[in-house]
């Protein structure tokens, strides 16, 4: 509601306040989903891990709980999301209740996850996506309680589903559960909001913005060279601290040292700099950060817990690339660089250790590599990554880290 009232204050004091059209779905006039509709149908290419009879029709499940879990391999807290449902699955496996976690992933990733990370429930394939554009989910996990008379009793994250919730749904009592906020109210769909906001940024020359976050899944990025904001804008939403000092000093997380008790709350931040003045974008942040945060930063040496990457002894040569174009792209356990240093490798796995990543390579061109491994799982991280030649060694260095303090005094750079 926040976000609504804010951009349309802005809109109005600028005289043009957007007309807010019915939500729509590619394809048809289908209403987003909400509490007491009926549940929309689902169209799955295939259920994974269910009886060779079951079908993915809520018509045949009629009089039987359903929950619907919007997932993908590639979600971390996703992850923690499917142990939690194969729990409860397996307490109502005799009872009406049905789980379904619906990916828009290809059949293939999902049997190669399940492999690694089983789930005692139903998987829906639907990679034509029909079955997300019915229900929209616009950030994963997403759970969809749907009761006995085929209507949609909540929409909700999957932590607040309990046994108990579900034995109210089996006797058909309501339940009330807190509702996955979409990002807009009263009419105003999330396309008339972007739309505001896209107007509101246009006119922006500079802007710093830090504020808490309902966001259950977080995200970031620096604004590159495709954007009308290069270089010069920082957005993310559901940003723990650590990770906002990570990315305000570029620094890998491993190097960062919390002696202030940093909360673990996510944020909402936005900063934008004048063009022209992109050197300040950094400089700004961190001053934000530290502000906002109350704490103060200082470089020190020393000696820690390091891991180091090395190249196998052995191991095929690394060819320099012959890409014209760089790329290069990471989504969750995908990774994939074309014509890319060896420290865009150091980086990615310097995302999921808790210790600094030493480059020992000794490697210095560009080249091409990618791999793919099974989130939350170090046995096939460590596979992927020996399958490019490359392996990493714990050992205790000398290294400078970035100690966070509790600051005492008003905080300046």
């Amino acid at each position: 509601m926040q976000r609504l009232l804010s951009i349309m204050l802005a809109l109005m004091l600028d005289g043009a306040l957007l007309a807010a059209p019915a939500y729509s779905i590619e394809g048809g006039d289908a209403q987003l989903p909400r509490v007491g509709d009926r549940a929309p149908e689902i169209s799955l290419k295939k259920l994974l891990q269910a009886p060779s009879q079951a079908e993915a029709s809520l018509d045949r499940l009629r009089g039987h709980v359903v929950i619907l879990e919007f997932w993908a391999t590639w979600c971390g807290p996703c992850a923690s999301s499917m142990t939690h449902l194969s729990r409860l699955a397996e307490r109502f496996k005799d009872k009406p209740v049905h789980i379904i976690a619906i990916s828009s992933e290809e059949e293939t990733d999902l049997l190669k996850y399940l492999r690694r990370r089983p789930a005692q429930i139903w998987i829906g394939v639907d990679d034509n996506e029909a079955t997300f554009k019915r229900y929209q989910p616009r950030i994963i996990p997403h759970t969809v309680l749907i009761d006995r008379q085929g209507k949609i009793a909540a929409i909700t994250y999957p932590e607040n589903v309990t046994e108990q919730v579900i034995e109210d749904l089996l006797a058909g009592r309501a339940v009330s559960l807190p509702t996955k906020q979409y990002g807009y109210e009263k009419g105003l769909d999330e396309k008339a909001l972007d739309q505001m906001q896209e107007k509101l940024d246009a006119a922006t020359i500079y802007k710093t913005m830090m504020r808490l976050s309902q966001s259950q899944s977080g995200w970031s990025r620096f604004h590159i060279k495709d954007s009308p904001f290069a270089s010069r804008r920082f957005e993310a939403d559901g940003i723990r601290p650590l990770s906002l000092l990570s990315a305000a000093f570029d620094a890998p997380a491993g190097r960062l040292v919390d002696e202030a008790g940093l909360p673990l709350s996510g944020y909402r931040v936005d900063v934008i700099v004048p063009e022209g003045k992109e050197y300040l974008l950094r400089p700004t942040l961190q001053q934000l950060a530290l502000t906002s945060l109350g704490i103060i930063v200082e470089r020190e040496m020393r000696t820690i817990d390091v891991k180091v990457l090395k190249r196998i002894e052995g191991a095929a040569p690394l060819e320099p690339s012959s890409a014209e174009k760089p790329f290069y792209t990471f989504r969750g356990p995908k990774l994939t660089a074309i014509r890319q240093p060896i420290r865009k490798l150091v980086e990615y796995v310097g995302n999921g250790s808790k210790s600094p990543v030493i480059d020992e390579t000794g490697l210095a061109g560009e080249y091409d590599f990618s791999m793919e491994w099974v989130l939350g799982d170090k046995v096939s991280f460590n596979e992927a990554l020996n399958k490019l030649g490359f392996e990493l060694t714990s050992d205790r260095r000398a290294v400078e880290v970035l100690v966070i303090k509790r600051a005492s005094r008003p905080v300046s750079l």
